[in-house]
């Protein structure tokens, strides 16, 4: 079965299955057809292999920049509230390896307490990004006004 992309009306496209298709994958036709309906801010259908309405999709609208900035904000104060959701498992990982005196024991609190510090410092860095988002959103947003 191949899949195929069409424009059903002035501001919607479809990915079909047909026999003879562009593309023969349905990852490869719903990738390609997401790109071209973001470009073109048109709405999308999916339809699966027995022609039943997988997914509808809408492109059609753009965040004001007062929206970008109220959703950079929420995801600043999301991200800080991971972090010390992840703090708070690091210290407890850190204290349960330190207290613990089984050598079995220990090594998997060892591979834990590993797994929390990366964790806790990939929340770090994602507060640097959160930030720069924010700080230009706030940017944009003042030109704005």
């Amino acid at each position: 079965m191949s899949w195929s992309i069409s424009k059903i009306s002035e501001d919607k496209i479809a990915v079909m299955p047909i026999k003879i298709g562009n593309f023969k994958t349905f990852a490869q036709a719903v990738d390609t057809a997401v790109k071209m309906a973001k470009s073109e801010k048109l709405y999308l259908d999916i339809f699966s292999e027995d022609n039943i309405l997988l997914e509808s999709l809408n492109y059609t609208k753009t965040l004001s920049i007062q929206e970008i900035f109220q959703k950079s904000l929420s995801d600043l104060k999301l991200t800080y509230a991971e972090k010390t959701v992840a703090k708070i498992e690091l210290d407890k990982r850190k204290k349960d390896y330190k207290d613990c005196y089984d050598l079995e024991q220990k090594e998997q609190l060892k591979e834990l307490y590993i797994n929390a510090k990366w964790k806790y410092k990939h929340k770090k860095k994602r507060i640097k990004y959160a930030k720069f988002r924010y700080k230009m959103a706030k940017k944009t947003f003042k030109k704005d006004l």
